[in-house]
């Protein structure tokens, strides 16, 4: 009797311990919220009325996405056929690596402050209400110009627009100042305000569709935070890694500008990339052109020599009889040979005075006319794409930007590069022309009856062959230049214009109500659960009495 006495006062002491102790079990924490029922009712009807009202004023997101084909004509695809294939697979070589390169430049930052400005992303319209209503395109009754406002600075205010054409505008902000007053105007004219000069430009169609007076909410931001908002909700990436297919995706309250930004992403990629491709052949142009008018000017030279020549020793021309003839019939396949290779050493003199001299430090160096190797000609458009790059960096910046800096060096690491490989092409077209034309001598040996006076004169004529042909080359490629400025083409292909689902990707609804709910019952749990410890808290510190 005693022992069962004693077992029953050993748990009655436990038990009384661990309440002291804070200990609660999860069937107690059960039956206090239990208790407290009306609290959590409470709770999920506010949480949930809250996030109906949020659902109600939110402006929905819709997601539209373009596919476009990139054409990589220089890639190693190109290039390298099954080598570069293998390559590729075996991780060495990158096969998308063009293609990679154009995603970058499509999602430049430059070339999206560019679709900024076009489309004039920097300035918001929103219709005032209880739902929000973000007025773009078709539903746009007038766009606004802030003639007083720099790119760089920030403004806002409310126009009152009625359906007649007149507008009052008040509530203005400029940077973080506000300003009183209020303006009153009409449509497609000019107003003065605190923060200097708005134009109000009407869109006729936008506005017989107006059921209503709109208020208005116009806000305008800097361009580079238009940019930076754009980059964030933008994506560009390849469809599959062996492929030269991008997608090209973008969210947007209104589908409409979601469109059309897209499409301008688009456009100005093109534009830029035609013009760099008509930058690239307006340098080759004005090379060939003046290397054309000095070699017409050494071949009025060469050709004086032949006839002073003629006139000195009294020949007429040679005819097929002659000893020369016959000298030129047994070496044209060496003739043919040494032309080809005075050709390739004169371009290649021409491109190292090029690049030697300073005035042409940062110009375009003429990649068409190195036909004869690919490496050297991969090395020059990559050099070209470089001073491309570079440019367009100053004249966002300055010369002594960081970046400018960095592309230098590269730039100056690339030019040595190539001098290089031409001073080594150099040396050995200079090898194989006197190979070449040690040969043809030994074949001119063989005419030792020629006279001397006809040998000077087929030197002369030699010589003259050989402008000839230089001539008649850079000849060919100024044709061929100003063929690929007319009918250059576009290395882009749409294969889907933008689209997407018509439902939007935010706010899911269901999903947020749900959360909203299940916050309508963690925060009063939390809040027994949290005064439950801070009594048993405070009881042990001995600043609350016991219940």
């Amino acid at each position: 009797m005693d022992q069962s006495e004693n077992k029953t006062a050993n748990k009655t002491a436990i038990t009384t311990k661990k309440q002291k102790g804070g200990l609660m079990t999860f069937r107690q924490f059960f039956f206090l919220c239990l208790s407290k029922w009306k609290w959590f009712v409470a709770s999920v009807v506010v949480c949930a009325t809250l996030m109906v009202l949020y659902l109600v004023h939110a402006e929905p997101v819709y997601n539209r996405t373009a596919q476009v084909m990139i054409r990589d004509d220089n890639g190693l695809s190109g290039m390298g056929g099954d080598l570069g294939g293998m390559a590729a697979d075996l991780g060495l070589l990158k096969m998308n690596s063009g293609v990679e390169n154009e995603i970058i430049a499509m999602k430049s930052p430059f070339n999206i402050l560019e679709v900024v400005r076009k489309l004039h992303l920097d300035i918001t319209y929103v219709k005032a209400g209880f739902k929000k209503q973000t007025l773009y395109g078709d539903s746009l009754p007038v766009m606004v110009k802030f003639e007083g406002v720099k790119p760089a600075e920030t403004a806002a205010m409310r126009m009152d627009l009625k359906r007649d054409g007149t507008f009052r505008l008040y509530k203005f902000k400029k940077k973080k100042e506000k300003y009183d007053g209020e303006v009153s105007g009409k449509v497609n004219s000019t107003v003065s305000s605190p923060i200097g000069k708005i134009t109000v430009t009407a869109f006729p169609e936008a506005m017989k569709r107006m059921t209503e007076d709109y208020t208005i909410k116009i806000t305008k931001i800097t361009e580079n935070k238009a940019r930076e908002n754009c980059m964030k909700i933008m994506d560009i990436e390849l469809e599959s890694r062996d492929g030269s297919v991008i997608d090209i995706s973008y969210k947007d309250v209104s589908i409409e500008r979601a469109n059309d930004f897209i499409n301008t992403v688009i456009d100005t990629y093109k534009e830029k990339w035609l013009k760099d491709k008509m930058t690239v052949a307006e340098s080759n142009s004005h090379f060939i052109n003046e290397h054309i008018g000095i070699i017409e000017q050494q071949l009025g030279l060469a050709e004086d020599d032949v006839t002073s020549l003629r006139t000195k020793y009294q020949l007429p021309e040679f005819s097929e009889s002659s000893a020369a003839q016959i000298l030129m019939e047994k070496a044209s396949s060496l003739e043919s040979a040494v032309s080809s290779l005075n050709n390739q050493l004169v371009m290649m003199r021409y491109l190292r005075d090029f690049a030697n001299d300073s005035k042409h430090k940062m110009e375009l160096l003429p990649s068409d006319l190195i036909t004869e190797d690919a490496a050297l000609s991969a090395q020059i458009e990559q050099y070209n794409s470089y001073i491309l790059s570079r440019n367009r960096m100053v004249m966002n910046s300055s010369e002594n930007a960081p970046m400018v800096q960095d592309h230098e060096k590269q730039i100056e690491a690339l030019r040595r590069s190539i001098l290089s490989a031409v001073d080594n092409r150099i040396s050995q077209l200079r090898i194989t022309l006197a190979n070449t034309q040690r040969r043809s001598n030994e074949i001119s040996g063989q005419v030792a009856q020629a006279p001397a006076k006809a040998r000077k004169i087929v030197t002369s004529e030699r010589q003259q062959k050989v402008l000839e042909n230089v001539y008649l080359f850079l000849l060919k490629k100024r044709e061929e230049t100003q063929m690929s400025e007319m009918f250059g083409g576009e290395n882009t292909r749409l294969i889907s214009p933008p689209i997407g689902d018509d439902k939007p990707t935010s706010p899911r609804k269901l999903r947020m109500l749900a959360f909203s709910m299940l916050m309508g019952v963690f925060f009063p749990a939390c809040w027994l659960y949290m005064r439950r410890w801070l009594r048993l808290f405070f009881r042990k510190e001995g600043r609350m009495p016991a219940e």
